[in-house]
């Protein structure tokens, strides 16, 4: 089974997206010790289809909406 990524704009994402984040820790000397830090190192859209579905049931919703004030 052969996966193909693609560069995408971020702007793509968006809330209710399905997707898969790949991080990385990184340990930083400050002047007391040290401090761990979370780097996003990727992130993969697996499944926008619940944004897409709860986008036409907004869509809708503010239709019908501007139609009963008429």
């Amino acid at each position: 089974m052969f996966q193909r990524y693609f560069v995408i704009n971020p702007a793509t994402f968006g809330l209710g997206d399905i997707v898969e984040i790949s991080v990385a820790f990184v340990c930083i000397p400050i002047i007391n010790g040290y401090k761990l830090m979370m780097t996003l190192r990727g992130m993969v859209l697996l499944d926008n289809s619940v944004r897409k579905v709860g986008t036409c049931y907004e869509l809708t919703t503010v239709l019908i909406h501007c139609n009963r004030k008429r």
